[in-house]
């Protein structure tokens, strides 16, 4: 296996695998596992956090991944998830969609 032409040393192969399961719940599943986690638990302390997250870039730049803003889909998502809480937490967010127009991503 090969990344960018680059052929990784064989004990890289755990965390590559590891990060790449990482990255996949981090787009399918609701809640991902922390770095912290992944370096301290799964990978034991073998490697450090720094390395995760640039073999983490390593892999999203392979595969051309592109991160940007969230699109409407994703806020509309997020106002479903809040519409099943509280009274609250629900106004907070109806208020926040009514100012969206004033607010400006950095």
């Amino acid at each position: 296996m090969s990344i960018h032409g680059v052929y990784p040393p064989p004990d890289y192969i755990h965390l590559v695998g590891t990060v790449s399961l990482l990255i996949a719940t981090k787009i399918h599943e609701p809640s991902s596992l922390s770095t912290n986690v992944v370096e301290q638990q799964i990978l034991r302390g073998k490697y450090k956090e720094e390395e995760i997250i640039k073999m983490e870039e390593i892999i999203c730049k392979s595969l051309n991944f592109e991160f940007g803003h969230p699109t409407e889909y994703t806020c509309i998502g997020m106002y479903m998830e809040l519409m099943h809480k509280g009274t609250e937490t629900r106004e907070i967010y109806e208020q926040v969609l009514k100012n969206a127009h004033s607010y400006r991503l950095a």
